[in-house]
């Protein structure tokens, strides 16, 4: 479980902004994006183009999340970040946290630390540099990815697709496969 103190921190959900906040305390949240000016999160919630709304913008008549409406807004939200993603290639100087994801091989990755590449740090071999984001599934959720560790594993409330149906984590740190018979409670299906 890591702390952190942020000075500025924004928080998204399948590219829709739900939280910002100013000299916060961050327990066990990865989801959060940090910044060192207010200027800095709003560069980059304009540039990822991530929708200022409340989710309620994408709920049915029963006030539940409609599948539909969340599925066709992260298509929409993912396509723009393939469409400002930078090339990944040995000696481009990365920010933590920048507005253009990179792209690699097929995938996007945020830049979760900044460095300048290297050709032996690719971003599918090290995960202290990159985080994959996920494409879009069927439903609307992520696709779930194997964690490679603590630093992408996912975090109480996370919601993924996986063999046709879609899960949500119950616990923080969660690195087990979905579905999987052993240990099932760490995943509920939704």
């Amino acid at each position: 479980m890591t702390v952190r103190k942020l000075n500025y921190a924004l928080k998204t959900d399948r590219g829709v902004y739900e939280q910002f906040k100013r000299n916060v305390i961050v327990v066990g949240d990865t989801d959060y994006a940090e910044f060192d000016t207010a200027l800095d999160a709003q560069d980059y919630i304009k540039q990822r183009k991530i929708a200022v709304l409340n989710k309620d913008n994408l709920t049915n008549e029963a006030g539940e999340l409609d599948e539909a409406k969340v599925n066709t807004f992260y298509e929409q939200y993912y396509s723009n970040l393939e469409s400002i993603a930078v090339p990944w290639e040995p000696g481009l100087t990365l920010t933590k946290n920048q507005p253009q994801p990179v792209s690699y091989e097929g995938k996007l990755y945020e830049v979760i630390q900044g460095h300048t590449t290297q050709s032996d740090w690719a971003p599918d071999i090290v995960p202290a540099l990159f985080s994959e984001i996920q494409a879009p599934g069927g439903s609307g959720y992520p696709e779930w990815v194997q964690p490679t560790g603590a630093q992408d594993a996912y975090d109480l409330g996370a919601q993924v697709t996986h063999n046709g149906k879609n899960w949500e984590s119950t616990i923080p740190a969660n690195t087990t496969e979905p579905g999987t018979l052993l240990p099932l409670e760490y995943w509920v299906e939704i």
